[in-house]
């Protein structure tokens, strides 16, 4: 089975749907190569084998197979509805799924299914509808109240939300996902203080997570405790060196909490193993410039550039970087670039220009 995690874009977590006893072997009329004597059983087996894997397009293809043999082998329908969601084959995964409910139709975890598969579909208001139902058949399956919470935090029922994730951590409380899902659910209401136990928990739970670190970092730093974001970020880095995103939040954590030249050192820390990287380079050259560093801020600007060239933000710092090291006619001279660029910068860097020069 496939569950939502609340975030930038939803993670999934499979879950093998539990499967029924096979009661008799088929075999094809005209056996193909591969398989002298296919049944059920075998092709099930295998595809489930390969399901596990991730290798989804292989498994669909030998579930289609068992199907083609048995149309009514639910365990077959069942999970290749689920391959096919994974595979992002969302209207024929909705097929498949309505017929495995329909093969399974007073189960749980089917129709959660079904509910999944719709709210990826973008039909929230029918998967709010699945998963209520599966709640009403079994009021245990906690995973099916988690999915109704992302559902209405879909809607922006985010009340309503909290309250059927709450549910979920009621009947699971070492589920990380879960707390993850509360600590979304904080983050998209502003209640970021609140987020912060959530995410030491789901770390107390699970220490080798490195991720976790992230989202409490950001917790923190959301809060104003910049500090304590910084020490989450560091934390993060340690346990995960070659996480660059994690490296860059880390400059950027930084440089909020006042520590510029530790930013400094994390960005160039940062372009050493990425040399190219466009929002790095700026974010360097900016903070040579905050800390009085002009001749450094000007050369870093110019790199920036030339990775992106129609940047009107790195233009504008660049001017303001000569404008700092008193070479007015050089700020002057990129005038007429930032004016195709952004009229409005333009004008601000027109009237700085002419206020140095009184």
């Amino acid at each position: 089975m496939l569950e939502f995690f609340f975030g930038n874009l939803p993670n999934l977590l499979h879950m093998k749907i539990v499967t029924l006893t096979f009661l008799s072997l088929l075999l094809f009329a005209s056996a193909p190569t591969v398989f002298a004597q296919e049944s059920v059983a075998d092709l099930y087996k295998t595809a489930s084998k390969l399901a596990d894997e991730k290798k989804y397009q292989e498994a669909a293809v030998i579930y289609r197979r068992a199907i083609s043999i048995d149309p009514k082998h639910a365990p077959s329908v069942a999970d290749l509805a689920w391959c096919l969601l994974e595979l992002g084959q969302l209207k024929e995964a909705e097929e498949m799924a309505r017929e495995s409910l329909r093969l399974y139709p007073n189960d749980a975890i089917t129709l959660s299914n079904l509910g999944l598969t719709l709210a990826q579909l973008g039909k929230i208001e029918e998967s709010i509808v699945a998963f209520r139902g599966a709640i009403k058949i079994k009021p245990s399956y906690y995973k099916a109240h988690n999915n109704l919470g992302f559902s209405l935090l879909k809607l922006g029922r985010n009340d309503e939300a909290l309250e059927a994730v709450n549910a979920a951590l009621a009947l699971n409380p070492r589920d990380t996902l879960v707390h993850g899902n509360i600590a979304t659910i904080y983050f998209r209401t502003g209640r970021y203080r609140e987020a912060i136990p959530v995410f030491e928990t789901m770390i107390a739970l699970e220490p080798e997570r490195a991720e976790f670190y992230s989202g409490l970092a950001s917790a923190y730093m959301n809060s104003g405790e910049h500090l304590k974001g910084v020490a989450a970020f560091q934390q993060q880095v340690r346990m995960d060196p070659k996480d660059l995103n994690a490296l860059r939040n880390l400059g950027v954590a930084q440089l909020a909490s006042g520590k510029k030249e530790d930013a400094i050192a994390t960005f160039s820390q940062l372009l050493l193993k990425k040399p190219n990287d466009f929002e790095t380079t700026l974010m360097l050259g900016r903070t040579y410039h905050e800390t009085g560093r002009y001749e450094d801020a000007v050369s870093t600007l110019k790199s920036a550039l030339e990775i992106k060239p129609n940047s009107e933000q790195t233009v504008m710092a660049l001017a303001m970087s000569y404008i700092a090291k008193a070479d007015r006619e050089s700020a002057k001279a990129l005038l007429p670039r930032l004016r195709e660029l952004d009229a409005d910068l333009a004008a601000i860097l027109e009237k700085t220009l002419a206020k140095n020069n009184q």
